[in-house]
């Protein structure tokens, strides 16, 4: 009778154990397309960080040239052509601004410090909801 007890002591034990095996085996097929998702994300992510580098540096080198003058010129008209208003407010977003208006630019524009907070801006700080506001707003950009 002993004998019996401890079969069924150790069948029991020996199908808790097959269930816990059964369950990491499911949780390490999970972790692993996981990881694969994972790999697959930053891979795309370096990619695209590959792509914009250029642009950045593309960006910098011309805001480089801009002068206070043609940032004055810029502001002296009272409706400019809709792409340069578009883009005008672009900046306004990822300058974090409420008043994303030409009349806004205007303002932003205007002040002292404007052309040292472009050269002084940091692209790794954009949120999502700013590069999501600047796409919408380049969607009606017809180029």
């Amino acid at each position: 009778e002993v004998n019996n007890q401890l079969i069924e002591a150790i069948s029991g034990n020996k199908i808790k154990v097959q269930t816990k095996q059964a369950l990491a085996t499911a949780k390490e097929r999970e972790l692993k397309e996981l990881q694969g998702q994972i790999l697959s994300k930053k891979a795309e992510a370096e990619a695209s960080l590959e792509a914009a580098v250029p642009l950045v540096e593309e960006a910098r080198a011309a805001l480089g040239s801009l002068e206070k003058n043609d940032i004055t010129e810029l502001r002296s008209f009272a409706t400019p052509h809709r792409a340069v208003q578009l883009v005008a407010q672009c900046v306004c977003i990822l300058l974090g601004l409420k008043d994303i208006s030409w009349k806004g630019a205007k303002t932003m524009m205007a002040q002292t410090n404007f052309i040292s907070s472009l050269l002084e801006f940091n692209p790794d700080e954009i949120t999502d909801k700013q590069v999501k506001a600047v796409k919408d707003l380049l969607k009606k950009l017809d180029l």
